[in-house]
Order: structure tokens, then sequence, then C-alpha cells
């Protein structure tokens, strides 16, 4: 097939049919390499997604549980506690923060146990 020119650029050169076909190409090699790329960093991707999603996670059970009348045997909202020699201006709050922080802890560890790092071998004793 002959190169025909279709189109002059700012400089005069000719651009021919074939250079978006060899443009094509260089995007499909650089598709590959990226892809190869992410596949040697597997685990590193889905660490940074379970982690994400420990974070909303969090936010989503804090926000239910502090916000939310579902769980009205909590203290009310701004009620000031003292647990032994602390005082806390929110113990709702608190009492909300250590419980998301506890169930985001498990889902995390089983997010990453079971999907992070589940083709590594496990030690047993």
């Amino acid at each position: 097939m002959v190169d025909t020119p279709i189109l002059a650029d700012s400089h005069m050169n000719p651009v021919t049919r074939a250079q978006p076909r060899a443009r094509r190409e260089q995007l499909r090699s650089l598709g590959q390499a990226l892809r190869q790329r992410l596949a040697s960093h597997i685990a590193l991707i889905r660490f940074v997604l379970v982690g994400g999603s420990g974070y909303l996670l969090y936010q989503a059970i804090l926000f239910l549980m502090y916000d939310s009348p579902l769980f009205w045997f909590l203290p009310a909202k701004d009620t000031s506690s003292t647990i032994l020699f602390l005082e806390h201006g929110d113990a709702r709050l608190l009492i909300t923060t250590l419980v998301a922080t506890a169930l985001t802890l498990v889902g995390v560890f089983m997010g990453h146990n079971l999907w992070t790092f589940r083709d590594r071998d496990s030690i047993r004793k």
C-alpha cells in the first residue's frame, strides 16, 4: 500500500495514513506494558483498595451510630462523662469511635486475609 498524504501539519510535513496506525500500535503496546506493571503490583493495589474500603466502612459506622436515632440507648450528644481519671466531653462520640474502630479493624483484617494476601502461604505452628 502506498502512503498518501491526507493532511499537512504546521511544519509542512505530510501526515500519512500509516501514522495513525503506528499510533494505535504504540497505544496498544503502552496498554500491554501498563497491564504487566499492574499485574506485578497486584498485592499493593489490593492493599490500597482494602484500606480505602476500611476507611469508608469506618465513616459509615461512625455516621450511623452517632447521628442515627437507631441507637437510642447510647448517651445523648455532648453528654460529658468521666472514665477513671479522664473526662470526655462527648460520651456518644467516644463510644461510637471505639465501636467503629473495632469493627473496621476486623473488616480490614478479614479483607487482607481473604483477598489481599490469599495467595501467600500461612505459617502454622
